[in-house]
C-alpha cells in the first residue's frame, strides 16, 4: 500500500512532533532557551524553504 504525502508526514513526522512538544512543556523558557528556540524556527524555516520545492518536483515525476 502506497501512502500520499500528507500520510507519510502523519505516519512518520506527526508523533515525534507531538512526542518533542511534549516533552518541552514544562514551563516558561528562560532566556537562553528562547535563543535556542529561535534558532530551530529558523532553521526550521529555512528547511521548509529549501526542501519544498525539491519534494514537489520528485512527486510531480512519481518518484
Amino acid at each position: 500500500m502506497a501512502l500520499t504525502y500528507g500520510q507519510f508526514l502523519a505516519v512518520f513526522v506527526a508523533p515525534p512532533l507531538v512526542a518533542l512538544a511534549v516533552l518541552r512543556v514544562r514551563g516558561p523558557p528562560r532566556a537562553s532557551e528562547r535563543w535556542s528556540l529561535a534558532g530551530v524556527g529558523v532553521l526550521l524555516v529555512l528547511a521548509l524553504v529549501y526542501t519544498t520545492p525539491w519534494d514537489n518536483y520528485l512527486v510531480g515525476r512519481g518518484v
